[in-house]
């Protein structure tokens, strides 16, 4: 990926859209079922009601002022959460709304200005909200509508009180019988129990759908009928109504809407049939269909529709299957799928991709821009890694552990060399990980990954193992023998036999691994012949790197723990 500059100036403006809304599901195990993205942070809630977060220091919580590269848990008994520019919002079981975050125009209604890094409870006998660019939206139970923070183009609504343009510190009530609600970056939406769509704030890109020209309400107006749930973003808004269609209007430069133009849309235009779920973020919007299968359309930068690419699309392409819910953030997208799982991709400056990595940046002070590194933003889905109780960790090296925790956490570490992580590894046990690791990457059995490429496991290949995963190694070219119809399982494993297995590893799972570039390394010459392609292309790759003095040590035994590690340092948007 190429480096990438914005201006600051513009960033800040552009760096608000939000996913005002949380998207729930049923499951039966400890997975994810409510998620939320903001503009540098997530939130997610498992199903034992425990809160977690993620992304930039500032916003998610825990107190530390550290960014998190991968979830902590927050707190518990929530069933509600929502992301705003610079602050959280979440809901308990007992109804009480908790607020953290900046705080600089009131959006915390904590009653101050003062910034709290920490949950504070504000309210009670809330059931929903949502928190915008800078201002916050509640709905109570007895089903009345309340806004607080700042309230420049009339954000909060309250115009009818008299006070249409003043910041609240303090929650304001805004209107009744409302039963859904979204905040935007400088405008909100509300559904009413006659599902009649209420919009007010900012219209001068059109988000509020009203047809004029008028630059901003601070009095909510009715704009549609018939809609059960509505998704306000960057100056845009998604919305649909009882017969599943989805509907989309306001700012379209980079195809926001979905409807093949760049013309700004002031009036709602039908974008597709059989929605479940959507999410507006930045400037690109997500959408699950009724199969299961998720679409993304409008601005691609740092990757933000998850698609291997970083070219806007007009119209909704198709991303991946097996989807339940959304949320689209800051150019950063999460999506959970029907086991529970959650995936990420997009821009990941901090961390907020949730896989352990971070996108380097930095300030370009001649030209007020940042500038994004090469490597880990990541344009197509990858997993989000919460944290396990990794078995034995006291067996393992202080540099390896968090590393350890994060493969076993994505399952493919075989549950009987999750011990004595210094112990040298067998030619069995990294041959079992490697096809573990390939079903984690394909989400596929290994046995399907053979039929596609026309594969099978032949018993008669080695006299000294039948291990099935050997074998299957074996037919998807990621291993061979060592002679005379040997596999020898039980043998110590070398850094280069490490390189190699590698190397074809991905090989299987379709990377290209020809003529990869000369590692350089000074002690090439004791490497095997068989040895050279996959220490260069480990090296290529940034696997695998030199023991010092730029050697490579490829006679040297290598232990699980460096080999867990290996496959865990395997970026799939490098390959």
């Amino acid at each position: 990926m190429n480096k990438r500059n914005i201006l600051l100036a513009v960033s800040l403006f552009l760096l608000i859209a939000l996913v005002p809304t949380t998207a729930t599901a049923n499951t039966s195990s400890d997975t994810v079922v409510a998620i939320s993205t903001g503009t540098y942070h997530c939130l997610s809630i498992k199903n034992d009601g425990s809160l977690w977060a993620w992304g930039s220091a500032t916003y998610i919580g825990d107190g530390t002022m550290e960014d998190r590269l991968t979830p902590v848990k927050i707190m518990d008994n929530v069933t509600a959460v929502s992301t705003g520019g610079s602050h959280s919002m979440a809901i308990k079981s007992d109804g009480s709304l908790w607020t953290w975050g900046v705080n600089n125009w009131g959006q915390l209604g904590r009653k101050s200005d003062e910034n709290n890094f920490t949950p504070m409870k504000i309210m009670d006998d809330v059931t929903a909200v949502s928190a915008g660019d800078m201002h916050s939206l509640a709905i109570k139970d007895d089903g009345s509508l309340w806004a607080w923070g700042y309230n420049e183009s009339g954000r909060l609504g309250d115009g009818e009180l008299g006070a249409t343009y003043e910041f609240r510190i303090n929650p304001v009530k805004i209107m009744d019988d409302v039963t859904a609600v979204s905040a935007g970056s400088y405008h909100s939406a509300a559904i009413k129990k006659d599902g009649s769509l209420w919009v007010w704030g900012n219209n001068s890109l059109g988000e509020l759908g009203n047809s004029t020209n008028a630059p901003s309400t601070s009095t909510p107006m009715q704009i549609m009928d018939g809609v059960t749930a509505v998704s306000a973003g960057g100056g845009f808004n998604l919305a649909q109504t009882k017969d599943g269609s989805l509907w989309a209007w306001g700012f379209n430069r980079w195809g926001t809407i979905g409807d093949g133009t760049t013309q700004e849309k002031r009036t709602p235009v039908k974008i597709m049939d059989d929605v479940t779920a959507f999410s507006a973020g930045n400037h690109h919007s997500l959408a699950v269909k009724e199969d299961g299968s998720l679409w993304a359309w409008g601005s691609n930068y740092l990757g933000s529709l998850g698609d291997g690419t970083d070219e806007d699309k007009l119209k909704p392409v198709q991303i991946m299957d097996d989807s339940i819910f959304v949320s689209a953030g800051s150019w950063f997208s999460l999506a959970v799928k029907n086991d529970g799982s959650l995936w990420a991709w997009g821009n990941n400056s901090y961390g907020q991709i949730g896989d352990g990595t971070i996108t380097e940046t930095e300030f370009d002070s001649e030209t007020l821009s940042l500038i994004y590194g090469e490597n880990n933003d990541k344009t197509m889905p990858v997993k989000v890694m919460f944290p396990v109780e990794a078995p034995n960790l006291n067996t393992a090296s202080e540099w390896a552990r968090g590393g350890i925790q994060g493969a076993i956490a994505k399952g493919f570490v075989p549950t009987d060399i999750q011990n004595n992580y210094g112990s040298v590894i067998t030619r069995q046990e990294f041959c079992r990980m490697a096809v573990s690791w390939v079903e984690y990457i394909t989400g596929k059995d290994i046995d399907a990954v053979m039929v596609e490429k026309g594969v099978s496991r032949d018993t008669n290949t080695f006299t000294d193992t039948d291990d099935s995963d050997i074998l299957a190694a074996y037919a998807l070219g990621i291993t061979n023998g060592t002679g005379n119809n040997q596999f020898s399982p039980d043998d110590n494993f070398t850094r280069e036999q490490a390189a190699t297995m590698i190397m074809n590893t991905c090989r299987a799972i379709g990377s290209d691994v020809n003529n990869p570039p000369s590692s350089g390394f000074a002690d090439m010459g004791s490497a095997s012949d068989w040895a050279v392609n996959g220490i260069n292309y480990v090296r290529a790759r940034g696997i695998m790197q030199g023991t010092g003095d730029n050697n490579f040590s490829p006679k040297t035994n290598y232990t699980i723990e460096q080999s867990i590690i290996t496959f865990n340092n395997i970026d799939m948007s490098r390959l």
